[in-house]
């Protein structure tokens, strides 16, 4: 008899899971009834006057389509929207919305492009131009995680009792690796966290703030525990994790399979999935053979039937049919055999922890789980992981973006709270090793983040702790590219945040402006766009800044979206500009974190600190980048008309 569900914790965050569903379908609903395309589009739930570029074959049998904006001679600009790669989408027209039309996962996305891999043939429609791509809710997710919640209820193993603080974390240190076995050029918090990692019984943290070689020690925690004969799975909350972790792990020399739609995989590693290594096995060849020797077969008898009714004919095409079902059976076999190799000979799994509930796995365990962005995963992801796993080894940063969470009732039962922070809390450092080198920030860049959340503690490592812009090959030497940090205050300039009527994503036509001005002057001395980023807290800025910086090589994203990113210039627009002094989700100053510790050589921000300063966070920031000397008002850049 299976144990009995603990109604705590696990019954709040059933219940915290459902509430997420209500609100996240109430406002998919909501947003679909009232709103037009192009009001969907303007919220980021839309791409709008889409033409099918070119169709194609892709990994597994799907059909990829390329997308791009209706209308003659070069390709324009898509805009800022929340269709990311993996995300679930269904290809409309424009004036025949119907709810069968097709549905997809997109597998590459660029500013001018968007590819959609769909399992069944494209429609014929899709050459009719003027074609809409809407962005849906996932239900196999959720519907997966409430499973795993309710099996994590049921587990009475010994990894469950400590996660639920119900039995101490147990350490075997004498299997903590030695110097001589660590890669060389680790440094002594890595080694330590590869030592804590490969002691650990039942669970370990690994804490990796900005630009500390974070993925550097996962892949070196799987790297020791394969040569310890151990079998080990990688998984993350999105896609591109796992596809950094898979690609590096597989660097090592590793075998490495990637679960998951090929469409949610990076191009680059299609040779690692499931779907590739199985075409690529003998059995699967010999499964495909007697595939089309069946459907001949198949073929065969309907001309039987289709000359007559005489007897012999039945007869044979019975036959016909019979074999063709023997022939269909074996053909399942050999790939099943296929599959199973393809696994077995794997020494890393890689998958997304909500793919971890798919058919490839059944109910495999491994000896050692390492689950990367592990703070921005709510906890019921985070049991999907330690359900596979007999120790477990959770990454991340809780100073960083936490887990999206829409319902407040949802947050009140603690779902925004990640496994990590909770451990965390629990045990202190006793689980936790963290890493305290970085090698990304110029160390004025790095000064205001590290003292407001890490204690002090990130030191550079010496080779970026002064570099700057000018260090880079033909960038000329000058006052903006010798300096690593600036902030423009438009306090006073009349920069005020604009929101759209039908209450879409703000934006702040003034900011960019100078956002304009700065790329500009980077440019002018020298810098490539391919070394800049501009980033802000809003899809509507985005969407601006886009608009006016029409270019290739330079990326201009979200905050949430570059997290994991770095570029050598930073430039960070904050939007938000009010006589109430209204910050919005500004106020989870986690998010400015991630801002401020994207950039390498020179971070630049632009804000309004009549604002943000209301806020202590902001008026320390403020008062940081005054007492450096990198505080200047716009009035003084003469860019206010």
């Amino acid at each position: 008899m299976p144990p009995p569900t603990d109604p705590s914790p696990f019954h709040a965050l059933t219940r915290a899971l459902d509430a997420e569903r209500r609100e996240e379908r109430a406002r998919f609903a909501e947003a679909a009834a009232n709103l037009s395309l192009e009001a969907l589009q303007d919220r980021g739930h839309a791409l709008c006057d889409l033409v099918a570029r070119d169709v194609r074959g892709g990994v597994g049998g799907q059909r990829l389509v390329i997308f791009e904006r209706s209308g003659e001679g070069p390709a324009v600009e898509l805009g800022a929207t929340q269709l990311r790669t993996g995300a679930p989408v269904q290809a409309t027209r424009r004036k025949h919305r119907e709810p069968d039309d097709p549905r997809g996962v997109v597998s590459q996305l660029s500013r001018r492009a968007i590819t959609v891999a769909f399992d069944a043939d494209a429609p014929d429609w899709l050459d009719e131009g003027h074609l809409s791509l809407v962005l849906l809710t996932d239900d196999t997710s959720a519907q997966r995680v409430r499973a795993g919640l309710e099996r994590a209820a049921r587990d009475d193993g010994p990894l469950r009792s400590v996660l639920l603080a119900q039995a101490p974390a147990r350490f075997d240190r004498t299997l903590a690796p030695s110097d001589a076995a660590l890669a060389p050029d680790l440094n002594p918090p890595q080694r330590a966290a590869v030592g804590l990692a490969l002691s650990a019984q039942d669970v370990a943290l690994i804490h990796g703030p900005p630009g500390t070689g974070k993925t550097t020690v996962l892949v070196e925690i799987a790297r020791l525990a394969v040569a310890r004969g151990e079998r080990v799975l990688a998984c993350a909350a999105s896609n591109a994790a796992v596809d950094l972790l898979a690609g590096r792990i597989h660097a090592q020399g590793i075998r490495v399979v990637r679960l998951g739609n090929p469409a949610r995989v990076d191009p680059a590693l299609a040779a690692l999935t499931l779907d590739a290594q199985i075409e690529a096995h003998d059995r699967y060849r010999v499964g495909r053979a007697l595939v089309r020797e069946a459907m001949q077969r198949q073929a065969h008898a309907r001309k039987l039937v289709a000359r007559g009714r005489a007897a012999d004919r039945f007869a044979e095409a019975r036959a016909e049919r019979q074999e063709a079902a023997r022939l269909f059976r074996e053909a399942r076999t050999h790939e099943a055999i296929a599959q199973r190799d393809v696994l077995e000979r794997a020494q890393v799994i890689a998958a997304t922890v909500t793919g971890l509930d798919g058919r490839a796995l059944g109910d495999a365990r491994f000896d050692r789980v390492i689950m990367d962005e592990a703070t921005q995963a709510t906890e019921p992801l985070a049991w999907l992981a330690a359900l596979r796993a007999e120790r477990l080894i959770l990454a991340g940063d809780p100073h960083q973006l936490p887990p999206t969470v829409i319902s407040p009732e949802a947050s009140a039962l603690g779902l925004g709270v990640s496994m990590f922070e909770r451990l965390m809390g629990l045990h202190g450092g006793a689980l936790r090793q963290m890493l305290t080198v970085q090698y990304r920030m110029h160390h004025a860049i790095a000064a205001f983040p590290s003292e407001r959340f890490y204690g002090g503690l990130l030191s550079p490592d010496p080779a970026v702790r002064d570099h700057l812009l000018r260090d880079l090959p033909g960038v000329r030497d000058e006052p903006r590219t010798g300096s690593p940090l600036c902030f423009v205050d438009t306090a006073g300039t009349g920069f005020e945040e604009e929101t759209p009527p039908h209450g879409g994503s703000a934006c702040n036509p003034g900011e960019a402006r100078l956002v304009c001005q700065e790329v500009q002057a980077l440019r002018d001395a020298g810098a490539s766009l391919s070394q800049l980023a501009v980033i802000s807290p809003y899809a509507g800025q985005v969407r601006l800044l886009r608009a006016l910086l029409p270019f290739d090589d330079l990326e201009i994203d979200t905050v949430d979206a570059f997290q994991g990113r770095e570029k050598e210039a930073v430039l960070v627009s904050l939007v938000r500009s009010n006589a109430d002094g209204e910050l919005g989700f500004l106020g989870d100053v986690r998010r400015m974190n991630v801002a401020m510790t994207r950039a390498r050589r020179r971070l630049w921000m632009v804000g309004d600190s009549a604002t943000l300063a209301r806020h202590p966070f902001y008026a320390a920031l403020l008062d940081a980048v005054t007492a450096r000397g990198a505080y200047v008002s716009a009035w003084e850049l003469g860019a206010i008309e």
